[in-house]
């Protein structure tokens, strides 16, 4: 297993456990991940869905962030923002 492909499977065994434990209806992935290549974004989201236990949770939506690498920072602004108001 090369590099790329062992990345990928370590991030959707991650991504299947989130979903396993919490249910959740959809997953947005941001960041470096959500902007990765389509490749490796296939690879994972293939490899998650096999992994995910439930049957009906395998069809849930994941998707990339529209945000992409900036969407950690984007979401840390208006955390901030909510909590101090306008500086």
């Amino acid at each position: 297993m090369y590099a790329p492909s062992l990345a990928a499977f370590t991030t959707s065994s991650l991504l299947a456990d989130l979903i396993n434990m919490l249910d959740p209806q959809a997953v947005v992935v941001g960041g470096g991940l959500g902007t990765s290549g389509r490749d490796y974004w296939a690879q994972t989201v293939e490899t998650a869905r096999r992994q995910i236990w439930h049957g009906p949770s395998r069809s849930l939506p994941i998707l990339v962030a529209g945000c992409g690498i900036d969407a950690g920072l984007i979401g840390a602004a208006a955390a901030a923002w909510d909590r101090l108001g306008p500086v």
